[in-house]
C-alpha cells in the first residue's frame, strides 16, 4: 500500500464514522467568487494553511488564526486553502476558524471521497472544495463535480499525470490544479506542471501546487504561462512568512500586486 493509499483509507475510517447533519440552508456567498478572484489580470498566490505533513512531520509552529491572518493582510495573497484532512494535523475547525478571519476566497483542501464533505465544507465557508482525480473514480468525480456546481462551490480538480487529466477534461472544469508531488511517493519536481500544460486547454485557469520553494522555480512557472501557484510548506515554515511571500511575488519584475 503506497503513501496515497493509507492516507485515503484513514480519511474512510473518518467519514464513514461520523454523523453528517445536511443543512437545508446555507450563509450566503458571492456567486463564482472563487474562479472571480483568480480569473482577474493579476499573477495569483494561493497561502496554504498547512499545520503538518504526513512525511515530514509538524510544519506550521504559529497558531493556526495568526497564519491566516498574515494570509490576510498580505495583498500578495489571493485566496486561501486551508487543509482539513486528519493525516495533516488539520481539522474542519480550521476551514471554521479561518473564515472567521478573513473574506478572501477559500480552498478546502482535503481528501474528500462522500457528498457530506461538501456539504461540511459550504456550510463551515469554504468557496471551493478539492477533489483529487487519482483518488475517485469517474462516476464518484463527475458526482461530486456537480454537487460542488449545485452548491455553488468551485470545484477545483487535482491532476498529477495525463491518465488523471483524461479522466477531468470531459467535465470541462474552469479549475484544474496540477500537483508537482507523486502523492504516492510524495516525492516532489515542479518540472511536472510544465509536463502537463501542453495538454490542458487554453481557456482552462491552471494552479501549479507543491514543492514551490523560491522565487526562481515561480519564474519558471510564470514564464510558462502559469499564473496560479499554491504554497504551504516554503511559507509557513519561514521565519519571516510575510517576506516569504512578497519574494515569492517578485517575478518577472513584479514588485508589487497590479
Amino acid at each position: 500500500m503506497n503513501i496515497l493509499d493509507k492516507l485515503v483509507e484513514e480519511k474512510r475510517k473518518v467519514v464513514f464514522n461520523k454523523i453528517y447533519k445536511i443543512p437545508t440552508t446555507f450563509p450566503e456567498k458571492e456567486k463564482d467568487y472563487f474562479f472571480k478572484i483568480l480569473n482577474q489580470n493579476r499573477f495569483n498566490i494561493i497561502g496554504e494553511v498547512k499545520p503538518a505533513s504526513p512525511v515530514k512531520g509538524k510544519l506550521l509552529s504559529l497558531p493556526i488564526s495568526e497564519m491566516a491572518k498574515i494570509y490576510d493582510d498580505a495583498k500578495e495573497i489571493s485566496a486561501i486553502s486551508v487543509l482539513t484532512a486528519e493525516s495533516f494535523s488539520a481539522s474542519m475547525n480550521n476551514l471554521s476558524l479561518v473564515r472567521k478571519i478573513t473574506k478572501k476566497p477559500i480552498l478546502q483542501k482535503d481528501f474528500v471521497i462522500i457528498p457530506e464533505q461538501i456539504y461540511e465544507g459550504r456550510i463551515l465557508g469554504a468557496d471551493a472544495v478539492l477533489l483529487i482525480a487519482r483518488v475517485l473514480s469517474e462516476g464518484d468525480l463527475k458526482a461530486l463535480y456537480n454537487l460542488c456546481l449545485k452548491l455553488d462551490v468551485e470545484p477545483i480538480i487535482e491532476v498529477y499525470d495525463e491518465k488523471d487529466l483524461e479522466k477531468v477534461l470531459n467535465l470541462r472544469p474552469r479549475i484544474i490544479m496540477i500537483n508537482n508531488r507523486d502523492l504516492t511517493t510524495f516525492k516532489v519536481d515542479i518540472n511536472n506542471t510544465l509536463k502537463l500544460l501542453p495538454y490542458m486547454p487554453s481557456d482552462i485557469l491552471v494552479i501549479s501546487a507543491s514543492g514551490i520553494k523560491d522565487k526562481e522555480e515561480v519564474r519558471i512557472l510564470y514564464e510558462s504561462g502559469v499564473r496560479a501557484i499554491l504554497v504551504g510548506e516554503s511559507i509557513v515554515t519561514s521565519q519571516n512568512p510575510k517576506k516569504k511571500i512578497e519574494e515569492l511575488f517578485e517575478v518577472c519584475g513584479l514588485k508589487s500586486v497590479e
